[in-house]
């Protein structure tokens, strides 16, 4: 049996990887994220939204949720915001409905300055109004 193949059975894959890279404990990990959007909802005059980051993930994992709003002349505006360090787990965002609005749910994951999910996840837009 090969000495790799002796560290794999013995420590598991995570931690043969990382012992085999050729930067030793201190590479970076190449991180590959993945979660799901929940569509916006309304909730009398706020408009919510979700999105979930599977795990586990690096510590400094960092999702972000933000609600869209569909601008007829120009890009989206942002509405509402939400970040949250953490390995997995939900961020849910709420914004203020004023009048009208179609939103959409938009989401991203970052680990160490790097889009290790994202950034162009996010659910159709729905309309909502007052």
């Amino acid at each position: 049996m090969s000495k790799i193949k002796k560290v794999l059975a013995a420590c598991g894959i995570g931690l043969a990887m990382m012992l085999t890279s050729s930067g030793g404990a201190s590479a970076d990990v190449d991180v590959m994220a993945y979660g799901t959007i929940k569509n916006p909802w309304r909730s009398g005059n706020t408009i919510n939204g979700s999105a979930t980051l599977q795990g586990p993930n690096p510590i400094g994992t960092k999702i972000c949720v933000e609600l869209h709003a569909l601008h007829p002349y120009g890009p989206d505006t942002v509405f509402a915001r939400k970040c949250k360090t953490t390995t997995a787990g939900t961020v849910k965002v709420s914004g203020t409905l004023t009048t009208c609005v179609a939103a959409k749910t938009y989401a991203s994951a970052t680990y160490n300055g790097r889009i290790v999910w994202g950034p162009k996840e996010s659910s159709r837009y729905y309309t909502f109004c007052r």
